[in-house]
């Protein structure tokens, strides 16, 4: 990903591990407040599925809400940032 105008930094830090990602862009983010109630996850693929932990009703759209516990805790996700760790 090239830095510009459009190129966002995602923080995670959950459960022991840092780590960022550079994105070239993001749609559709945004920062609910916890105790929003959650609704269940709908319209996700069977692979996707694990990463939401429910869903969020704003002004009459619903958002999808990742369960970055769930992110970390993944081989698959992990597996980038042991190979960036081991290169420098």
């Amino acid at each position: 990903t090239r830095l510009s105008r459009d190129a966002r930094i995602i923080v995670l830090a959950d459960s022991g591990l840092n780590s960022c990602l550079l994105v070239n862009n993001v749609a559709g983010l945004k920062v609910f407040s916890e105790d929003q109630p959650q609704g269940p996850v709908h319209d996700v693929s069977a692979e996707l599925i694990e990463f939401f932990s429910g869903s969020i009703e704003v002004d009459n759209e619903s958002w999808l809400v990742m369960d970055v516990p769930a992110l970390v805790a993944n081989g698959k996700f992990r597996s980038p940032a042991r190979v960036a760790s081991l290169v420098r």
